[in-house]
């Protein structure tokens, strides 16, 4: 997704992607708040090389509330590092911890590390904590994930995968998301769109404290 022209508000979220976007928008709006431009940035390899260009945006200079939004990926303290730099290297100072908010400066800064600042893994996991140990369709998903990884090879990385070939899902955390989904009575095939569908339970304990975060961060 390009980037916007110009920052038009004065709090400012960065989300790694479009269903981070469409979801953080409806997570937003839980507790309230309407008053935050939420930027895709288009993927975590594009976060880095972008934040320039973010910052030199007309109207940037202005923002008073910035937040940052992440998947750890493999792991949280590398991927809080990275953006950190990212800070740093563009004049910001960046707070040491994350899910903590600067606020000992302009703009105040936040970030957020997905699912939970701690775990490896991103906003699926997330996600999926919000679901009721009680929906059949969790269950469901399970026992398809569970069936792949008995039939399925399982590869560390693309090279020398061949795309006619059996592997077990690269992004396991996603796939079993995905068969969730596809079990919904109305099938969703993206999660921010689902959040957007009420599919996610939003006030679930699950994301109470990204949620206490963003309040404090956006309040």
């Amino acid at each position: 997704m390009a980037l916007p022209q110009a920052i038009r508000r004065q709090k400012l979220l960065l989300a790694e992607g479009k269903d981070e976007l469409h979801f953080l928008d409806e997570l937003l709006k839980t507790i309230n708040i309407s008053d935050v431009q939420i930027i895709d940035i288009g993927g975590k390899d594009k976060f880095r090389p972008s934040f320039p260009t973010i910052t030199a945006l007309s109207g940037f200079r202005s923002v008073v509330r910035l937040g940052i939004i992440r998947d750890a990926e493999t792991e949280a303290e590398a991927t809080l590092a990275s953006v950190r730099q990212s800070l740093t290297e563009n004049g910001l100072t960046a707070p040491q911890q994350a899910g903590v908010v600067l606020t000992s400066g302009v703009p105040q800064i936040g970030i957020w590390i997905m699912p939970d600042n701690r775990r490896a893994g991103c906003i699926e996991d997330l996600c999926w904590d919000g679901i009721s140990e009680a929906d059949p369709r969790r269950g469901c998903a399970e026992m398809f994930m569970g069936c792949l990884g008995e039939s399925l090879e399982k590869k560390a990385a693309p090279p020398g995968c061949s795309a006619s070939a059996y592997y077990f899902p690269k992004q396991a955390a996603k796939a079993k998301l995905q068969a969730y989904l596809a079990g919904l009575h109305e099938p969703q095939r993206e999660l921010g769109r689902a959040a957007e569908a009420g599919v996610w339970d939003l006030k679930h304990s699950a994301y109470a404290d990204l949620r206490n975060f963003l309040a404090e961060l956006f309040r």
